[in-house]
């Protein structure tokens, strides 16, 4: 695969720079997004489309020239461009069903740890928990990838991959669509299971240090960085590295060591469910990017992810809290009338035993005293 080109004016390795630090400086936003508003609009916001604009930006400064000699860029993008583009957009659809996968890991492997290690410090819980996730993910990101490597590519229709666009979708990319819209569809769902019972999420009583808050950052730019630099290799490796869990991550432990279990566990259950505007943006990319170009392709996609799944994510999410809290009243209110009916049948049997004493003798009164006294 050859180089596909750069922004006008720089060199593919700037570009890959520019994009790194953008999504460095989104993954520090999202952080104290999360701070502040807590688990629920927290950690649907922490799963905005906002870190895959940079990758998706470096695919198309990589692929959109693919094919032509370096002396000829007349074309704003070729076939194998597009092929190339899509291919690694719809691969980050499986990458986020897998992050769903990883989430889970994270809400139950702590208390699995804490149970059979009771004597251990939360920070090796912690890095015990992410030694495991993060190897079971990475494991399972390279089984993806061989598989659509091996299984998943068909040969191009296209009268020339190296001329203009003809297929918007080519015999070469039907079945990574296929896979990313069937992925797209498991995460939802996976998402709304988590999100019907999701844990209380209160918000964060103290503030993610700063040194951590700047970790996140760097690791987002780098996760982001190698991204675009693995899709020189396989389009389909660098579509599932967009979707390396390092904001899920870095959201968790963050916020975990900051504010407690409950604001981190509470946040997973909504950045599985928020997820769901990612694999929005990148479905919505593959398909406009032909007709829009980059730019008006961007500004479509991120609007159908947050449209499309950040804001029923967030509606879907709050109605669960509700139907969960005015479940909680009812029991609280029927525990209530369970005391109550219980004095009341004391009380009851107190007024009967005063009322034959009211109707006795005066010498009797002083003889059968009140039950409780």
């Amino acid at each position: 695969m050859t180089a596909g080109g750069s922004l006008p004016g720089l060199s593919f390795e700037v570009s890959v720079v520019i994009s790194a630090l953008f999504a460095g400086l989104v993954c520090i936003l999202v952080t104290l997004a999360i701070e502040r508003f807590g688990g629920v609009v927290g950690g649907v916001l922490g799963s905005i489309p906002t870190t895959i604009i940079p990758a998706s930006f470096g695919f198309w400064i990589q692929y959109r020239y693919e094919g032509l000699p370096a002396n000829r860029r007349d074309l704003s993008l070729t076939q194998a461009g597009l092929n190339n583009f899509q291919r690694s957009m719809m691969s980050v659809p499986p990458g986020m069903l897998l992050n769903a996968f990883y989430l889970l890991l994270w809400r139950y492997l702590p208390i699995v740890y804490s149970k059979k290690f009771p004597t251990w410090p939360l920070t090796k819980v912690l890095l015990a928990v992410f030694a495991t996730a993060i190897l079971l993910w990475l494991a399972l990101a390279s089984g993806l990838v061989f598989i659509m490597r091996e299984y998943v590519t068909n040969t191009s229709t296209a009268t020339s991959i190296s001329g203009p666009v003809t297929h918007l979708i080519d015999a070469e990319t039907r079945a990574p669509i296929a896979v990313g819209l069937g992925t797209t569809l498991a995460t939802v769902l996976v998402g709304l299971a988590a999100g019907w019972n999701t844990p209380p999420a209160p918000r964060s009583q103290s503030r993610v240090p700063p040194l951590v808050i700047l970790v996140r950052g760097l690791c987002a730019a780098l996760a982001i960085a190698g991204s675009i630099l693995l899709a020189r290799v396989s389009s389909y490796a660098g579509g599932i590295a967009v979707a390396f869990p390092v904001i899920f991550t870095t959201s968790v432990v963050a916020t975990w060591i900051s504010s407690g279990a409950a604001v981190s566990a509470g946040a997973i259950g909504p950045l599985m469910l928020g997820s769901s505007s990612v694999t929005l943006y990148a479905i919505v990319s593959t398909f406009a990017l032909p007709s829009l170009g980059y730019a008006g392709t961007t500004v479509v996609a991120f609007l159908a992810g947050v449209l499309g799944g950040s804001v029923p994510s967030f509606l879907y999410l709050r109605w669960r809290r509700g139907v969960a809290a005015a479940k909680a009243a009812r029991g609280g209110e029927e525990e209530e009338q369970q005391q109550l009916q219980a004095a009341d049948d004391v009380w009851g049997d107190e007024d009967e035993d005063a009322k034959k004493v009211d109707g006795a003798s005066p010498k009797m009164r002083e003889l059968v005293p009140l039950r409780g006294e």
